[in-house]
């Protein structure tokens, strides 16, 4: 609410004004002229603009009589008219104000002299231009920025423990406006043994600041310091901290604990719970934790955009530092350091260990991304798993497929490539290994993973299973590196129509009037991303289809739309609710419509989902795999490597693959593989590099194998030669170079 200045304001301008300089105001009418030129409008009643209105407000006069100059004083100036409604009068000091170029720390001196809530209302004053709105919002950023620098506030830190009340009070003051940015070097200090005198004062300011303290603190008990851990666990005790509970427990009852920890935790626990549990009830409270955070309970608010903040201990700076986590991960994380605790507990149940390895490794492959190492999330993460051993990681390994935990399982598989073991892949029972078993998992990500640590092994005689590497190393090489969607539905104008939307938005659809045809389809692709199903299907129907489904590994994780008629959705939705990759709508006659279907379905399998890009880089992985093994063919007779050859002429026809591909069709030497090789160099639409090298992958065949083709391919290259005259040189010469394989005398 506006209120007219005081009569003490006034007269502190009004001396303002005569400890000014002499220079006239610009903005004061009734200062005399010094203007003597004829015609200047400065001489007694000379003309005056038609819209001129003169000042007669006393305290607008006062303001501008005071010529403020200085930042302080135009500022000053600013407020003052502010609160007199004259907005029109502040723009002119805020321009001056805009003209001076003020660096961060005088923005920052300027909202210390006023306050922040002088500078939002700057902000929000529609009267003014945007620039001068802008000035409020520079001086609160300025002013948060100056407010959290780290130097300033490690300057103000010893200041916590000053002998003048004053001074402890203002550095107080100071650290709580910068809120959780204070805390790392506050805790730095703490975990400073030789600062010893500044720890008091540093704790008792950390309980004031309260709830924002405790995610950081929980960061610092990450540390492997017992002293820091224990001042740590004192103040979230006297916090109240019961999210913090589970870090009490271990230097609560373990014996062999810090004496200083220990004797924290206990007050900690007595304050949060009021009582001391026995080691057994201890472990179960945290089992039960560790449970409900993998089932999905986030220990912190996750935001709308579904992340949620989760500090950690940075060993090298010696601070907590943030970490900004999809609440999948942080789930996760928070399992895994509980698991860790639960472990200290019980350092010889195997079960809790075995929790305990497989929680890390799961967290360090979330954190390092699902198609990279789980070593890039927790470098540590390989010399912990070798500590653990083989036998452990096969047992937690057994879990997590038992658990359905895939990103676990893709963590330990990494991490069992790492070691490579031989014994990982033998067996006493004829069946195969549990790493072996991988090789079929529903998982995509898992196969590959599998596939690539058996390689990593490099068994070198046949083992229980090794015709399920190569029908997995057949199946990821064979990508065309589209998009893929099957339609099953009984009517064939409906799957015209739902076909053409497909392929409208960048689908390459097929389509089957019957389930069990539908169902090939989306065995056979290993670039299926949606399966649409009609109701009406038979042969077999719905519930018997997606049972198949759900059977077969490449297609268990499928996105599967089943089209329902309108008034059979709920019916259909309640029937389809358990499985979690299946969903149901009403039949898309718009591809608005049918735009909902698709993004229901990558949401449903977004963790699952492996993108086109993708695909074809675990297929060329793939196919230099193959390179390796098919150069030493002898050596790797075991794996029936021909069995590869319908996959490897599906990638010669992948613009990324086609050289790789051609070189080992060129390996095999077959009759099959010569003729898929002169056919792809014969057709001009393919990249000419690519063809040459199908050219001298074919070359490479005749040359080990001789000639395999029949007197019909024979002929008709001829043929198409001799029809080339209005093709480009290059494929005339790629053409002629075939025929001149073909008449090199044999070997």
């Amino acid at each position: 609410m506006n209120r007219r200045i005081t009569i003490a304001s006034l007269l502190c301008l009004a001396a303002a004004a005569r400890l000014a300089s002499a220079q006239s105001d610009p903005f004061d009418t009734n200062a005399p002229s010094t203007d003597k030129r004829p015609g200047s409008g400065a001489a007694k009643g000379a003309a005056r603009p038609a819209d001129f209105v003169e000042e007669t407000d006393a305290a607008i006069l006062s303001v501008r009589r005071s010529n403020p100059k200085t930042p302080e004083q135009l500022i000053q100036a600013v407020r003052v008219v502010f609160d007199l409604g004259r907005f029109d009068e502040a723009s002119n000091y805020l321009d001056r104000l805009l003209e001076l170029n003020l660096d961060d720390a005088a923005l920052a001196s300027l909202r210390s002299r006023i306050g922040s809530d002088f500078f939002l209302r700057v902000a929000a004053q529609e009267s003014l231009t945007a620039a001068r709105r802008d000035f409020g919002v520079r001086v609160l950023d300025a002013s948060a920025r100056v407010v959290r620098d780290a130097d300033r506030l490690s300057t103000l830190v010893p200041k916590l423990s000053d002998a003048s009340l004053q001074v402890r009070a203002a550095a107080g003051s100071e650290i709580l406006l910068a809120g959780r940015s204070a805390i790392p070097p506050l805790v730095s200090v703490l975990s400073d043994a030789s600062r010893s005198s500044e720890h008091p004062a540093i704790r008792q300011l950390l309980v004031r600041m309260g709830k924002e303290a405790v995610e950081p603190l929980v960061g610092a008990l990450q540390s492997d310091n017992p002293q820091l851990k224990a001042q740590v666990i004192r103040v979230l005790g006297k916090m109240n901290a019961t999210r913090c509970v589970g870090y009490f427990l271990a230097p609560a009852v373990l014996p062999e604990a810090d004496a200083e920890a220990q004797a924290a935790a206990r007050d900690a626990l007595a304050r949060t719970v009021g009582a001391m549990p026995s080691r057994d009830e201890a472990c179960r409270f945290l089992a039960r934790r560790i449970q409900a955070h993998l089932g999905g309970e986030s220990p912190v608010v996750i935001g709308v955009d579904g992340t949620g903040e989760l500090w950690d201990w940075e060993a090298t700076t010696r601070r907590p530092v943030p970490a900004y986590f999809d609440a999948r991960i942080l789930n996760v994380v928070e399992a895994s350091r509980l698991a860790r605790e639960l472990a200290l507990l019980m350092p010889d149940n195997r079960e809790y260990q075995r929790l305990a390895l497989a929680t890390r490794l799961e967290a360090a492959q979330w954190i390092a991304g699902l198609d990279n190492p789980p070593s890039s999330g927790d470098p540590a993460i390989v010399q912990y798993a070798s500590q653990a051993g083989v036998a452990m990681l096969n047992e937690a390994l057994v879990d997590c497929l038992r658990n359905k935990r895939s990103v676990g399982v893709m963590a330990i598989v990494h991490l069992l490539g790492s070691i490579a073991d031989p014994s990982l892949l033998e067996t006493l029972d004829g069946r195969p290994a549990t790493l072996t078993t991988c090789l079929e998992h529903p998982d995509r990500r898992v196969r590959f993973t599998a596939a690539m640590a058996i390689l990593r092994i490099d068994p070198q005689s046949a083992f229980a299973g090794s015709s399920m590497l190569t029908d997995c190393l057949a199946y990821l090489s064979s990508t065309v590196g589209m998009r893929r969607a099957v339609v099953v539905h009984p009517r064939s104008t409906d799957v015209q129509s739902l076909v053409g939307m497909l392929n409208q938005r960048g689908f390459e659809a097929e389509s089957a009037s019957t389930g069990r045809a539908g169902f090939q389809l989306a065995v056979k692709n290993p670039d299926c991303e949606l399966l649409l199903l009609s109701e009406g299907i038979e042969q077999p129907r719905v519930a018997e289809m997606l049972q198949m489904v759900r059977h077969e590994p490449r297609t268990a994780h499928l996105p599967v739309c089943i089209i329902s008629r309108a008034e059979d959705v709920e019916k259909s939705r309640r029937e389809a609710q358990l499985d979690e990759f299946t969903f149901v709508f009403v039949r898309p006659y718009e591809i608005e419509a049918l735009d909902l279907i698709i993004n229901r379905s990558f949401a449903i399998a977004a963790r699952q989902n492996v993108g086109r890009d993708r695909r074809v880089e675990q297929a060329r992985q793939c196919l230099e795999w193959v390179t390796r093994l098919t150069e030493e063919g002898k050596r790797y007779e075991f794996y029936d490597l021909p069995r590869l050859q319908p996959a490897v002429e599906t990638a010669l026809q992948t613009g990324e693959l086609s050289s790789l591909a051609a070189g080992i069709l060129g390996q095999f030497g077959t009759p099959r593989s010569q003729q898929a090789l002169i056919e792809f160099a014969s057709e001009a639409h393919w990249p000419v590099s690519d063809r040459r090298e199908a050219v001298k992958a074919f070359a490479s065949a005749v040359q080990t194998r001789s000639i395999l083709l029949t007197r019909d391919a024979i002929l008709n290259q001829y043929r198409r030669y001799n029809g080339s005259a209005r093709l480009d040189q290059q494929s005339q010469q790629l053409l002629s170079d075939i025929l001149d394989i073909l008449e090199q005398p044999p070997p």
